[in-house]
Order: C-alpha cells, then sequence, then structure tokens
C-alpha cells in the first residue's frame, strides 16, 4: 500500500495532549472536536470512495486534501499521512494498491475513530 504507512502511529498523542490541554484538561473541548470531526469526515469520506469508484481524479485528489486537514487538525496522523499521499499522487498509486484502497482506508478510518473514543472521550466532563 503505497498510500498507507501502517508503521506510523495511528494518532498524534501529543497534539491530542495539547488539544485536552487547551480547556485545563476538562475534555469537554476534545470531545466537542471528536463529535465533529465523527460527524462531518464522514459524508467527504463517502463522496471520497463514491469518487475513487469513479476513478474521478480530480474529485478524489479534492477530497482527500480536505480529509487531509481535517484529520490532520484532530491528530489522526496515519489517515494524514494516508490521504496527503492520495492527494499528491493518486495517479500514480499501483492499481493493485487501488483496488484495495477502500476497504483499506475503510479500516483505518475505524480505527481512528475508535481509538479516540476509546482513548481521548472524556466521560465526566466537568465544568
Amino acid at each position: 500500500m503505497s498510500y498507507l504507512n501502517p508503521e506510523l502511529a495511528v494518532l498524534d498523542l501529543d497534539l491530542l495532549a495539547t488539544l485536552r490541554s487547551l480547556d485545563a484538561g476538562k475534555g469537554k473541548f476534545l470531545n466537542e472536536l471528536i463529535e465533529l470531526y465523527s460527524q462531518d469526515s464522514l459524508p467527504i469520506f463517502q463522496n471520497l470512495l463514491r469518487s475513487h469508484e469513479e476513478a474521478a481524479l480530480h474529485k478524489v485528489v479534492f477530497y482527500a486534501h480536505r480529509l487531509k486537514g481535517m484529520s490532520g487538525n484532530i491528530g489522526i496522523l496515519r489517515l494524514y499521512r494516508a490521504f496527503e499521499a492520495i492527494e499528491l499522487s493518486y495517479a500514480e498509486i499501483p492499481s493493485r494498491d487501488l483496488l484495495s484502497m477502500a476497504e483499506i482506508l475503510l479500516k483505518e478510518y475505524d480505527l481512528a475513530l475508535s481509538a479516540l473514543h476509546k482513548d481521548w472521550w472524556t466521560q465526566d466532563q466537568a465544568s
């Protein structure tokens, strides 16, 4: 998979710790960011996958760019790098890798969201 590096960490723990610290460690701000990412990225992700199925190069690059920014802003490192690689060189990704791209990106997306909710979602959001 030339666009996904499985050796990279799923999440940028330093960035997430910084985001959590922005409200004195209460976690409400980070929870809001996780919630926004979960809601806003899904339709864009679906558009990227649809564009990939249609081999619409410009649309794939456009959606990869949007998802790269969103993923980077919340510390989803491995997906950020995958979307960056897709944005910069989608046309050069070997066809054997393109065949499995949707399935791999979906797994990676689910893994990242699960890790955010499991390890970074704050249950007790004291004011």
